[in-house]
């Protein structure tokens, strides 16, 4: 059976769903938060830290690289910079960098993944060459032959195993 670039799109959307990845917003946004808090005057962190005040304390956004604008930090005006965190902006920015290069590494991954699918052009061929494909495979089309045991062609499953696949 022939594979269409819907069946290729669908196997490779399920693959790197098994993918973990982590929230990159959220992530940032709690090392941010607890970052601030830490320059907060004492008053205002009992503000931030009572569930009934805490919406009286003005929050910011503020823009990392590769992730955009992360709002919702604790701050005196609208705008923060990470020059405004002081000695703790060098470990955020690292962590930036950090999120950004999962970030790189999960898409190049996913393009050798689409890469992969569009070099099969029927199914059995995709079920010879990647066996550790079979779930998804098998998802999209069915149970099909039994060919766990022929070798994957190329490094690419021990790259998403690196990233954590399957979950």
């Amino acid at each position: 059976m022939k594979l269409t670039e819907h069946n290729r799109n669908s196997i490779c959307r399920s693959i790197m769903n098994d993918v973990p990845q982590p929230e990159y917003y959220e992530v940032m946004l709690r090392a941010l938060v607890d970052a601030a808090v830490d320059l907060l005057p004492d008053e205002v962190k009992k503000l931030w830290y009572d569930p009934e005040l805490r919406s009286f304390v003005n929050t910011a956004s503020i823009y990392c690289d590769g992730i955009g604008y992360v709002q919702g930090v604790p701050w005196n005006n609208d705008n923060i910079t990470f020059d405004d965190l002081g000695s703790a902006a060098p470990a955020l920015m690292n962590k930036v960098r950090e999120l950004e290069d999962i970030k790189v590494e999960y898409g190049a991954t996913e393009r050798r993944v689409r890469a992969a699918l569009k070099g099969c052009s029927t199914v059995n061929t995709l079920r010879k060459r990647y066996p550790e494909f079979k779930k998804y495979i098998d998802m999209e089309f069915g149970k099909g032959s039994n060919d766990e045991n022929l070798p994957a062609g190329t490094n690419l499953i021990t790259d998403l195993m690196k990233l954590g696949w399957p979950k």
